[in-house]
């Protein structure tokens, strides 16, 4: 995968605003998608009314990132790891904003986005004391610097392996650029920091999901306390299944508060027609 190195950097009012483009996966298809992330994508639909919301699948990806699909039949680096080379390519050629798909949006984007991408590139900061930048969430304004270097070195990291020296290396490798490139850490430094600490509100998942609702937790949703929250959908089946059983945990509820919304509903019914077409 060769990727072109990225042009002289721009400085943040040279390049062109964000695109409104809300990218999201799940390689098996939304069809085969948990409640979980259907919760998750609702989200985006109902605080982003003026967003595109791509909704990605295995099936649709060369359309969009066809250098990551010719790259995917050389190297079997499992779906983790691909979904992080498909982000880049996606943030490099098109820009937008990139959410896991169990990435719960709190509030709308437009209310804060702008300020994060002031300097091309947005990623929520110091989610551990190794890593600093969350990949959950990633943001890029088209001719984005730092999105076009961090392809590239991701495009070189992979050069010549097949497997991943170590869990965490795409934030490695975000690192790596940091020391070695001084465009890349000047504009770094410059960015608007959002602490991925508020974000990570509900980790450990398999202790905090399942605990009940609280009044705390029904404030700061009102309130939009946070941005967005980082769930997950790696949590064991029967538990979820315990949970319905007891009543409201945070996580029935998580899901559940979106189910009345038009926008659940459009996109349910989006879902459907896309699964349908795709049989």
């Amino acid at each position: 995968m060769t990727v072109q190195p990225p042009i002289a950097p721009q400085s943040g009012q040279d390049l062109k605003p964000l695109p409104k483009t809300i990218w999201m996966l799940w390689f098996q298809g939304w069809d085969r998608a948990p409640e979980i992330a259907h919760a998750c994508a609702a989200t985006w639909v109902h605080h982003n009314p003026g967003w595109q919301i791509k909704l990605l699948s295995a099936k649709g990806l060369n359309k969009y990132a066809p250098d990551t699909v010719a790259f995917a039949k050389r190297h079997d680096i499992g779906l983790t790891g691909l979904s992080n080379v498909v982000r880049m390519e996606l943030l490099d050629r098109f820009g937008g904003v990139w959410a896991d798909a169990t990435v719960y949006c709190t509030r709308p984007l437009d209310d804060w986005i702008d300020i994060g991408t002031r300097e091309g590139f947005f990623a929520f900061d110091r989610p551990g004391p190794t890593r600093m930048i969350a990949s959950w969430f990633l943001a890029a304004r088209p001719g984005s610097y730092m999105a076009r270097a961090l392809r590239r070195q991701v495009a070189n990291y992979w050069r010549g392996r097949d497997t991943a020296d170590e869990y965490h290396w795409f934030h490695r490798q975000f690192a790596v650029l940091y020391e070695a490139d001084a465009d890349f850490k000047q504009i770094w430094d410059k960015c608007h920091k959002f602490s991925a600490t508020v974000p990570h509100y509900y980790v450990p998942h398999a202790e905090k999901l399942f605990k009940p609702v609280e009044l705390i937790d029904r404030k700061a949703m009102e309130q939009g306390a946070s941005f967005v929250l980082k769930l997950s959908h790696k949590l064991d089946p029967e538990i979820i299944l315990h949970a319905r059983s007891l009543g409201e945990t945070v996580y029935t509820w998580l899901c559940d508060r979106t189910l009345d919304w038009p926008a659940r509903r459009q996109l349910d019914a989006s879902i459907a027609r896309l699964s349908g077409a795709a049989a």
